[in-house]
């Protein structure tokens, strides 16, 4: 009974395939007996139309149970058993590989819009007819394959199938069916049909292959791999963009370029780096190294996170007085994705950052030597040439113009990562920075052009930048240089918060001194990378922020919301509650703060003091003067010297004409208050400004808020109106009037 069941789910369209060396490969290759085989169910279903067929993965014989088309049996029959060398990704273009069966790991960055449909079996028929069934002498189909004779009077018929690891199979992409057909002529040294009529080619059945850019997946263990983009083909439709593979195939050169080029047979989903890492009980032991001596003094963890950052900067960066940009990278880069704040899930638990300043302050050396230590995260210089294709993605015209094919760019290729872009002022000159604002407030990219499509993007974001117009000294306020190196308001509004580093932070000579203070280099690579890899395999419901940690978010996003003006929105009140929490979580992931097993990060109240301690360094800091900044704004926002507006202004129609002016100039002046003296307009415009009531625009001048409020209280005051409703009945609409 077992071996009609092994028979069973060889056929193919209803023919039984008579071939017990492949039967005994099926069994003896996939380590199958006839028990499993009634288990499984392995055969024909009728109602699904598919097989189901046990697979050999070619290494080490583990098995997998998979259901195939019933036109790929015989494909994957010869599949069974196949061994596969495995090699690194940047070696499988080697010429040592050509022809060779090889696996190697990769991300698929980017595949064709639409797949091709090639030849699976081609049915190749000779006319060629009479009592010997004469062949040509040269006919290789005759000489080196095995043919089936059809009858005295029809001659002969062969079956090519094209398998999947054949370099034939590049000559069929892109190209018309008189061509492939054509090609198999020469293939086989049949003449041209114009010589031989005999010989007649069709294409019995068609099989699917996308056309995929391949990379090195995103190993943060080994940050010293290169860069390579490689054109594969795959026999598969179910294939995702910005996902990491197994990849099973052959290296063949491009019939048409000579590149070298894979055809992958198969695919098998593989684990990104992060899901990769493991919190084994060794790794939790050496982690504990980062915590404080007492967990919630927020002093003792000022003192060992200040340690940490000394460390550091003497033995990786090797630049001094730069620790708040440390502790912005830091913060940035021990964010969660997701976790549950006061009831509701944050779907957004990952931070961004900006570091902007002078050039030559050690911003890009320390930041590149941190990523490079952390062995975590990817280092990109946006440059000049920067474009939305290389950042978000984009399509672009493959095969001389005439497909379109679909890549991914860094963002979303770092999905679960870091991402560093150096000289992001670039972003906001390249317009480019607009583009990003969906993908980084949802985390999805998503492209909307020939085809939409959308894949994950949780990104870390850390945005190097210079000013665009000279130093940060030439600025009134340094925090004016954040929002024009971010552009629009909203993009600014989604960072956690900035750093500026200016040269005048730390004195020349203090620069040009010999370091004379030793540091043992206690926090590791390796250290460090853990740290990194443990706060960025945290789940939401490895988070637990206690109740008094989320009390002391709660009243300081309050105070923070009314000390900092959101006229340069890094403080908005009603998200700053959200920009806290996961500052909070990413200080409390730095210090390795979890329960006793060590798994779960337990945020407490000093945690988020830290936080906001940080925030007041660096907004009260006179080279970024936000403080300043939001004083300014709040005394522009207030009205100075009503009394004197009271004189002014006591006339209806005066007050009519300045609320429905939106643009007020000096002509206006003397129209609305009925003057011809310009030099009276004058004075009434400078007591305006210096009251607060306008606002000057380039040459013309704006109401402010406050402005607009006194003027319609005034008008209130002067006449009478009524400025609450009318009780309205429905029943008698005038009864109330």
């Amino acid at each position: 009974m077992g071996n009609d069941l092994v028979k069973k789910s060889l056929e193919y369209h209803g023919v039984l395939l008579e071939d017990d060396t492949a039967r005994e490969t099926l069994v003896e290759y996939g380590g199958i007996s006839q028990k499993d085989i009634i288990d499984n169910n392995i055969g024909w279903n009728k109602e699904q139309q598919k097989y189901t067929i046990p697979i050999s993965d070619g290494n080490g014989g583990l098995v997998e149970i998979i259901e195939r088309d019933i036109d790929s049996i015989d494909d994957w029959i010869e599949e069974l058993g196949k061994a596969y060398n495995k090699i690194p990704f940047e070696k499988s273009i080697s010429s040592d590989h050509y022809g060779k069966a090889i696996t190697f790991n990769g991300i698929i960055i980017g595949k064709d819009l639409s797949p091709y449909l090639i030849p699976r079996l081609v049915k190749i028929k000779c006319g060629e007819a009479g009592a010997q069934m004469k062949r040509c002498a040269n006919c290789r189909i005759y000489q080196e394959y095995d043919c089936n004779p059809l009858s005295r009077e029809r001659g002969f018929e062969y079956n090519f199938r094209c398998h999947q690891d054949r370099d034939i199979i590049l000559s069929f992409i892109n190209t018309s069916d008189a061509h492939v057909k054509g090609y198999i002529r020469r293939y086989f040294a049949i003449p041209d049909y114009s010589k031989c009529r005999k010989v007649t080619v069709d294409i019995a059945t068609k099989q699917n292959v996308e056309e995929i850019m391949v990379s090195a997946e995103l190993d943060y263990s080994k940050m010293d791999a290169e860069y390579m983009v490689q054109r594969s083909f795959v026999f598969s439709t179910d294939i995702k963009t910005n996902a990491q593979y197994q990849f099973y195939g052959t290296t063949w050169g491009d019939p048409r370029t000579q590149r070298s080029t894979h055809i992958i047979n198969r695919t098998k989903a593989s684990l990104d780096s992060v899901s990769k890492w493991r919190l084994t009980p060794e790794v939790k032991e050496k982690l504990k190294v980062f915590k404080p001596k007492d967990p919630r003094d927020v002093d003792s963890i000022t003192e060992k996170i200040q340690g940490i950052q000394d460390d550091l900067a003497h033995n990786v960066t090797r630049i001094k007085k730069r620790n708040n940009i440390i502790m912005a990278l830091d913060l940035v880069y021990h964010s969660v994705l997701q976790f549950n704040f006061l009831g509701h899930r944050v779907t957004k638990g990952w931070m961004e950052c900006l570091i902007g300043g002078d050039t030559r302050t050690g911003k890009t050396e320390t930041i590149r030597s941190l990523v490079k230590h952390y062995r975590a995260g990817e280092f990109l210089t946006s440059g000049e040439n920067v474009s939305l294709a290389g950042i978000l993605g984009g399509v672009q015209q493959t095969h001389g113009n005439s497909r379109w094919s679909l890549t991914w760019g860094k963002i979303p290729l770092n999905d679960r990562g870091a991402l560093v872009i150096d000289e992001s002022e670039n972003l906001v000159k390249a317009e480019i920075m607009g583009f990003l604002s969906g993908v980084r407030s949802s985390g999805i990219a998503e492209l909307h052009k020939i085809q939409s499509r959308r894949t994950l993007a949780r990104t870390r974001l850390v945005f190097i930048a210079n000013p665009i117009h000279g130093d940060v000294g030439n600025y009134n306020f340094g925090v004016d240089i954040i929002k024009e190196i971010m552009g629009q308001q909203q993009d600014v509004a989604r960072l956690d918060f900035a750093v500026l580093a200016s040269k005048e932070d730390v004195p020349i000579s203090e620069i040009n001194q010999r370091d004379t203070e030793e540091y043992e280099h206690f926090y590791t690579s390796e250290l460090c990378h853990n740290r990194v890899m443990f706060a960025w395999s945290r789940r939401p419901e490895d988070i637990y922020i206690e109740k008094d940690a989320e009390n002391a978010i709660l009243h300081a996003a309050t105070l923070l919301g009314e000390k900092f003006s959101s006229d340069i929105p890094l403080v908005v009140g009603a998200e700053m509650r959200i920009k806290l929490a996961r500052m909070a979580i990413s200080v409390a992931a730095m210090v390795y703060s979890t329960d006793d097993e060590g798994e779960k990060v337990i945020v407490n109240k000093a945690h988020v003091l830290f936080a906001i301690n940080f925030l007041e360094s660096q907004y009260h800091n006179r080279r970024m003067g936000y403080y300043d900044y939001s004083q300014q704004r709040l005394t522009a926002r207030t009205l100075r010297g009503e009394e004197q507006l009271d004189e002014m202004i006591y006339e209806p129609e005066v007050i009519n004409e300045l609320l429905v002016t939106r643009r007020i100039q000096l002509t206006d002046i003397e129209d609305i208050f009925a003057t011809d003296d310009r030099g009276r307009a004058r004075q009434t415009l400078a007591k305006l400004r210096k009251c607060g009531a306008l606002k000057k625009i380039s040459y013309y001048y704006h109401k402010t808020p406050p402005f607009i409020t006194w003027l319609k209280n005034r008008r209130h005051a002067l006449t009478n109106l009524h400025a609450e409703p009318n009780s309205f009945n429905f029943e008698n609409p005038f009864e109330g009037e």
